[in-house]
């Protein structure tokens, strides 16, 4: 086993998804046959790595972040002008944040478990 390089394992890899993909090319071509079943036939065997997707997944934390500055922001400029937002002074605000939800989310959760 020692003499198993990277290569030979990813080519036995390749050629493992090649011949599950090509059962499953099969599977379909037996059910159309047996159930009249149409769908779309894949036209190679071949497998596709999704690790090489050409578009890269985008992250919404730089926006995430930067909802949270503004928030923050908002809520020091209510405080320093005593002025309040929907009906809400900051003081209001801040009560609100510091309070401790752990009693409720526990009965919820149990009241949703019985």
């Amino acid at each position: 086993m020692s003499d198993t390089t990277v290569e030979k394992k990813l080519e036995l890899v390749q050629q493992i998804r090649s011949q599950y993909n090509k059962n499953q090319f099969d599977l379909l071509n037996r059910e159309q046959i047996l159930y009249g079943r149409t769908m779309p036939r894949e036209s190679s065997y071949t497998y596709e790595n999704p690790a090489e997707e050409t578009e890269p997944i985008r992250s919404t934390f730089k926006l995430r972040l930067f909802a949270a500055g503004i928030l923050f922001v908002l809520i020091v400029a209510l405080d320093v002008t005593g002025k309040s937002l929907a009906g809400l002074k900051a003081q209001q605000i801040f009560t609100i944040l510091a309070k401790d939800y752990e009693q409720e989310i526990s009965a919820w959760v149990q009241a949703n478990n019985d």
